[in-house]
């Protein structure tokens, strides 16, 4: 049986960004106010385990086998709490001697009650991801409030039968401290580069390559009609799907529903009159509503230069604080 202590809460900010995008951040002296961060790098080569009707998923849980160096790590990760690219979830590690996944440990606690029936022999590795990772860990204070932060700056692709995607993002995970924290020094890096905030884990990149369908069913829901936060919730977390399904397949109704969720948010908060994100979404979404009239080939070369600005970014994860700070 595995340890109890192989447990931990995963508290991380994840963001797109362009590869160029990258390598400024890794040598940008932001990183070095409250000391020196000691930038490393590391090539990790992962596999991710499902059946082949993709029930792990469909449990709301991913599987991987990971070589990070010398060492393999088996991680069951469950799909969290994702929105404005600010996640929570539970995630249990195991350490192996070789590659092949142990079976034996995927049990209680850890395993999902709805996969207590699943034939365990039939899982295999149903897509791969291999990334190098730059990484430092260094301490942010804003008004005597400290974080311990991992940033990690990962380029690579994801691998499935017959196709791949590119991975190019820049990931926040907070080791120590106060998530707000955190999210404050993740506004404020958007503010120097176009960084824009994503829901959307390798895991899930990956399960949209071999299956879009599932993929399309587990991302897009109906409005809720719940409380004031719930709404804003869920249309925050509607404009990004929206956002990363265009630049996925640029299909014009998919932006189109982009901007009719920015327009449902910013009439919410307006009800409510949250005027400081108001400043940063209204000023955006009128210029939206003027591209979306134009003739629809001019739309990708908008959406290009729309995450090449840094105001997206910063508005999404300003949404996050705010919805951060309500509870």
């Amino acid at each position: 049986m595995p340890s109890q202590d192989n447990s931990l809460r995963e508290i991380e900010i994840k963001l797109s960004a362009k590869q160029e995008t990258l390598e400024k951040i890794v040598n940008n002296p932001v990183f070095n106010r409250y000391g020196n961060a000691i930038w490393q790098q590391k090539k990790l080569l992962n596999q991710y385990i499902d059946s082949e009707d993709y029930q792990l998923t469909k449990a709301n849980v991913a599987l991987r086998v990971r070589k990070d160096g010398e060492q393999y790590i088996q991680t069951l990760k469950s799909k969290g709490n994702s929105v404005g690219g600010f996640s929570a979830r539970d995630e249990f590690d195991w350490y192996l001697s070789s590659s092949q996944l142990d079976r034996s440990l995927l049990v209680s606690p850890y395993w999902p009650e709805s996969l207590h029936g699943l034939d365990k022999s039939s899982l295999i590795t149903v897509f791969s991801t291999d990334f190098v990772r730059q990484y430092a860990q260094f301490m942010w204070d804003v008004d005597g409030e400290q974080a311990q932060i991992e940033v990690a700056a990962d380029h690579g692709i994801v691998k499935a039968p017959y196709q791949q995607t590119e991975i190019c993002e820049l990931e926040l995970e907070l080791k120590s401290g106060n998530a707000n924290t955190m999210l404050n020094f993740a506004i404020e890096l958007a503010s120097r580069f176009p960084l824009i905030p994503s829901n959307l884990s390798k895991a899930e990149r990956g399960y949209r390559l071999i299956n879009p369908d599932v993929y399309k069913k587990t991302m897009v829901g109906l409005p809720v009609e719940g409380s004031f936060d719930d709404q804003v919730k869920y249309y925050l977390a509607a404009s990004q799907y929206y956002w990363e399904s265009y630049n996925w397949q640029p299909e014009p109704d998919r932006l189109v529903s982009w901007v009719e969720a920015l327009q449902n948010l910013c009439t919410l908060l307006k009800e409510q009159n949250i005027e400081e994100l108001i400043s940063l979404l209204e000023p955006m979404l009128l210029d939206w509503k003027k591209i979306i009239e134009m003739d629809s080939k001019e739309w990708h070369k908008k959406v290009f230069e729309e995450s090449n600005c840094t105001r997206l970014g910063v508005f999404l994860l300003s949404a996050s604080r705010w919805l951060l700070n309500r509870h």
